[in-house]
């Protein structure tokens, strides 16, 4: 990167943080004032392209710059997104109309800067400028230090500065968010310059990817309908009172576990001649559709499969020119992680509430799927597809990224932890059946306990907690030992399931009469899938956290205190009998 103003890289990081120290807040954005050296900035950076695309982020009154802009460079378009537009009316607005060969952020205000810049820079096109308004006023004088925390672009900047020439190795687990996107501005930040009040921001790479929510997709494709997308069929959100009737050992309620739901609208889109790669990507040339992201209500949608830019988009690590062309129609059921049993039974099968819809659409519809680490469909995919009505030899496996000719793709009805829809049981349990009905082993006990042989949350005296089950009259059992339509069999026909939390209680959701669950975990277990079922169908939980070995890990194994939880339990247990 080649840092124009400020003599060396280390300068420069300090004369930017300095830079974008900015104006005091703003109860609202400056209107905009035509200046000559506004101008005469953009005529130098648009050079001699022809017809090129501008955008600028302003404030009240800026038709007179919009027509100085048209009247200095010919056959220039202008689109202007309003200062005060939210973030998904930003990111439509410069994603829709772009790329961009020239960015204008003319707020003034340090306020939202950093979201301004990772929309704009991250929608120009190769070689494209973003001109931040700066005002060199309100700089601290020469040798100065901007306080830390000053500006929230200025730290990104820095950042990328230190991150010139490093690479974030692909192995390494928990790297934190802010480093990616660092890397990102490093890996396209070609130049940089202060010009007057401005400074000027060259992008090398073009455009990322814009990643689309549920409702920006919706919107998306009614604008741009020469794209050829569609929704076939939607299912209404709605808010809803969780059935779970939860009782834990804690004092205070564990989060991600509400008394109430907004469950939002489920959608079967149709997509034509768009980009699918493993590992759950769903794109076109210049958005990640929302079918990408299993988790599509979190505050930032993030797919490992793709390459994180900012918090509104990624991009690509592989090239979409010359990708082959799958003929025909299918139905989108890959996963991020397709394969793993727990996200089968919660991820997969919530969209699979779309395929009786989607088949009525598209008789000779077939199943599309990835190869990933597991590169051959593990049996129990296969039972559970079956249990939908999907046979084996509807389903295709992928193993590059390749253009299908027609997509059918339904958005999830429960994403961990955050929402779960109740239209989602009359699967479950049209499922449920299927599965029973091919049990073949006559084992009902009356009470279970699910117990557990991996090393991932382990608890650390499995063997006096089975015990202490035993003598409740539970039968200890690992779930994984049985064929899936006996599972089901044996969970539907228990009055108390209990268990270490995680997938091995997930067939709680093929038992559609509710049941009472006892449930064991560590304090950092966050997941809330068995919630989230209960939510629907009526279960109830009691929930038993032990502290985690290693506080705040999600993995971390426990250990069951007899002397602490084991009271509670204890009582939990004699209350059995009453």
């Amino acid at each position: 990167m080649a840092a124009r103003a400020g003599g060396g890289v280390r300068a420069f990081a300090g004369r930017v943080r300095r830079r974008l120290r900015g104006h005091p807040e703003a109860v609202a954005p400056a209107p905009v004032v035509v200046d000559e050296e506004l101008l005469a900035l953009a005529v130098d950076l648009l050079g001699d392209r022809t017809a090129p695309r501008i955008v600028m982020v302003a404030g009240p009154g800026s038709k007179p710059l919009v027509r100085a802009l048209r009247s200095r460079v010919p056959g220039a378009s202008v689109k202007v997104v309003p200062a005060e537009a939210g973030p998904s009316r930003r990111h439509l607005g410069v994603t829709l109309d772009g790329p961009f060969d020239l960015a204008l952020d003319l707020v003034g205000t340090r306020k939202g800067r950093l979201a301004r810049f990772q929309e704009l820079f991250n929608q120009l096109t190769v070689g494209g400028h973003l001109a931040i308004a700066a005002a060199a006023a309100d700089a601290p004088r020469a040798g100065e230090e901007a306080p830390e925390g000053s500006s929230a672009l200025a730290p990104l900047l820095a950042g990328a500065v230190d991150r010139v020439g490093k690479r974030i190795r692909p192995d390494r687990k928990r790297v934190p968010l802010r480093r990616y996107d660092e890397q990102a501005v490093a890996d396209a930040l070609t130049a940089t310059e202060v010009r007057g009040d401005y400074l000027v921001l060259t992008n090398g790479l073009g455009p990322a990817h814009a990643k689309l929510r549920e409702d920006e997709g919706i919107t998306v494709m009614r604008k741009r309908p020469e794209l050829g997308h569609s929704v076939v069929e939607t299912v209404d959100g709605l808010r809803f009172t969780s059935r779970c009737e939860l009782q834990e050992n804690t004092p205070t309620r564990g989060a991600f576990q509400p008394t109430e739901y907004d469950a939002p609208p489920a959608y079967l889109r149709d997509y034509r001649g768009v980009v699918v790669a493993p590992g759950q990507v769903v794109a076109d040339d210049r958005v990640l559709w929302p079918d990408t992201y299993r988790h599509n209500a979190r505050k930032r949608l993030r797919n490992s499969h793709t390459v994180e830019v900012a918090p509104g988009y990624a991009r690509l690590p592989f090239p979409t020119d010359d990708l082959p062309l799958l003929e025909g129609t299918y139905f989108h059921l890959d996963n991020e992680v397709r394969g793993h049993f727990g996200h089968l039974l919660t991820e997969t099968v919530s969209r699979l509430w779309a395929w009786p819809r989607a088949k009525e659409l598209a008789p000779d519809l077939k199943v599309l799927v990835a190869a990933n680490r597991r590169p051959e469909l593990m049996s129990y995919e296969l039972t559970i597809y079956a249990a939908a009505g999907i046979e084996a030899d509807d389903i295709v496996m992928i193993r590059e990224p390749v253009r299908v000719e027609r997509l059918l793709s339904p958005s999830p009805m429960l994403s961990n932890p955050e929402f779960v829809h109740p239209a989602i049981a009359d699967t479950w349990r049209l499922m449920g059946d299927a599965l029973a009905a091919d049990a073949t082993g006559d084992l009902r006990p009356d009470r279970i306990f699910c117990s557990r042989r991996i090393a991932k949350r382990a608890c650390n005296n499995t063997d006096e907690v089975e015990e202490i089950f035993r003598a409740a009259g539970f039968e200890v059992l690992f779930p994984e030992d049985y064929p899936l339509g006996d599972q089901i069999a044996m969970f539907r026909s228990a009055s108390v399931l209990a268990g270490f939390a995680g997938s091995g209680l997930f067939n709680v959701c093929f038992a559609p009469d509710p049941v009472q669950m006892i449930m064991l975990s560590s304090d950092a277990y966050s997941a809330r899938n068995e919630y989230l079922i209960a939510s629907v169908l009526g279960h109830s939980i009691t929930s038993i956290s032990s502290k985690a070995d290693k506080p705040g890990e999600f993995q971390s194994s426990f250990t069951f205190d007899v002397a602490d939880e084991g009271r509670y339990l204890a009582q939990v247990l004699a209350a059995l009998d009453d």
